[in-house]
Formats: C-alpha cells, structure tokens, sequence
C-alpha cells in the first residue's frame, strides 16, 4: 500500500482538512520482483552461454590451427582455388615447387595474373 496525504489550509495557514490518498501497488511490486527475478536468470543464463561458445572457439580455434599444420606440412602439394580461379590457400610445398616465398604473392590472384604459374600444377 502507498499512501499519500496532503493538508490543506486556508489563507490564513489554518488546518481545514487532510486529504489522503491510498494506492494498492500489490500487483506493482509483484511485478517489479518478477522483472528482477528474470533479469537475474537472463543473466545466468547468458554467462552460461557466453562460456558454452567460448569452448566452442577455443575447439575450434584448434581445429583450425591442426588442419593448418597438416595442411602446410604434408609433403602433398595442395591449392585451393574458389570458383573464378582466384587461390585461396596453397601449402610449403606448393610455394616450393613454384620457388615462391609466401602465399601473399598468390592469394586472391588467378592464373592469368601470374605469368610463372600454368594453370595446370
């Protein structure tokens, strides 16, 4: 319950009367702890969550980066192009056959734009 109550005077500020108000905020205040009552769920459940995807990268942050090793380091020769020619990925061995230092000299590049590479190896 919120009460609210004023007094009223006449010119002379003597007391004529109290006005009073009450209000009933039951449903107010029932709803205002529900509110809190989710928030503080939403919160635990966005910590958990937050945890659950971080697992998730950091797996497949190291998938990534064991796919990479075995990638660069079988003494296959691998390219990857995407569907207009331009390589995306080439591995050591590839850049060796070629005598080239890195794939910045081949990424997001086509055959055509390089005059040492046929576009058959």
């Amino acid at each position: 319950m919120l009460l609210s109550a004023t007094n009223e005077t006449d010119r002379s500020g003597n007391f004529l009367k109290t006005m009073a108000v009450i209000t009933d905020v039951t449903a107010e205040k029932a709803a205002e702890e529900k509110i809190k009552k989710m928030n503080l769920n939403l919160d635990k459940t966005v910590k958990a969550r937050t945890q659950e995807l971080q697992a998730l990268s950091d797996e497949l942050s190291e998938q990534r980066d064991f796919l990479n090793a075995f990638i660069q380091n079988t003494d296959s020769i691998i390219r990857i192009k995407d569907v207009e020619g331009k390589f995306l990925l080439v591995n050591k061995k590839y850049l060796e056959m070629h005598d080239l230092e890195s794939q910045g000299e081949l990424l997001g590049k086509s055959y055509q734009s390089i005059p040492t590479i046929s576009p058959c190896c």
